[in-house]
């Protein structure tokens, strides 16, 4: 089995995604036969984060699906909850490369993010009712693609409110980056909702964040992006874009 894994995880650093979900599927098949679905389930969801974080979310996403399936089965509320928030991070990823290919909203990237918000809303919720400290980076991942997804959908007043619950649990657990993420979204929806001020101190916290962490590249990155050109009479922070370019800025 951990033969299997290994090689799996081989083929992803190589970029031969299909010989991984080949492999990952065999894992997880024969932990099915032995009757050990929750090894297959915690198989399918590594497999999916892990070719979720090489960049291959179609063959991430054709794992997701029964991980979460399983663990609903299962009745753990960690696994599933974990499991749904990288579902819907997958989707947002796919949504946004969608986007990025046709510059414009369509009836597609529109369904696809709802269906990611609908699973982000159930990971929230479901991490919520742990009420454990251990718990509190995997809430603050899903209450930030929450706020990313609902930004995208141009729900700015809901984003604001996950990106700044997910900046107070990130800086809780101290993880600095996960902060200075939540609070690039919070600038981004106080842009949305004409709050330039609070953008401001938003996106330069961010930015001393991402430098005192050792992400001087981040922050570069992050400023090539206009995040921090925010006062241009545009309610966009990227007028580059176009339309909904809050969609395409910062995808993590």
């Amino acid at each position: 089995m951990n033969a299997l894994v290994s090689m799996a995880e081989f083929h992803v650093k190589k970029g031969d995604y299909k010989k991984a979900v080949e492999a990952f599927k065999e894992a997880a098949a024969k932990q099915e036969d032995s009757g050990d679905k929750e090894g297959q389930a915690d198989t399918l969801q590594q497999a999916a984060e892990l070719l979720m974080n090489a960049g291959d979310n179609q063959c991430a996403l054709e794992l997701a699906k029964p991980a979460v399936a399983i663990f609903k089965v299962l009745g753990s509320r960690w696994r599933l909850g974990v499991t749904l928030r990288i579902h819907a991070s997958i989707q947002l990823n796919l949504a946004t490369l969608e986007f990025q290919k046709g510059k414009s909203m369509n009836d597609s990237i529109n369904r696809q993010l709802r269906d990611a918000l609908l699973k982000v809303d159930e990971a929230v919720a479901l991490l919520r009712q742990l009420g454990q400290e251990s718990e509190k980076q995997d809430l603050a991942e899903a209450l930030l693609i929450a706020a990313r997804i609902l930004l995208a959908l141009e729900f700015s007043s809901n984003a604001l409110q996950f990106a700044a619950e997910a900046g107070t649990y990130f800086q809780e657990v101290g993880n600095s980056y996960g902060l200075a993420m939540a609070l690039l979204s919070v600038a981004r929806a106080s842009i949305l909702e004409n709050q330039f001020d609070n953008a401001d101190q938003a996106a330069e916290e961010a930015k001393v964040m991402f430098n005192e962490g050792g992400c001087a590249d981040e922050a570069m990155k992050q400023q090539k992006s206009s995040i921090w050109r925010i006062r241009r009479g545009s309610k966009f922070c990227d007028t580059s874009s176009g339309k909904n370019s809050h969609l395409v800025i910062g995808n993590h």
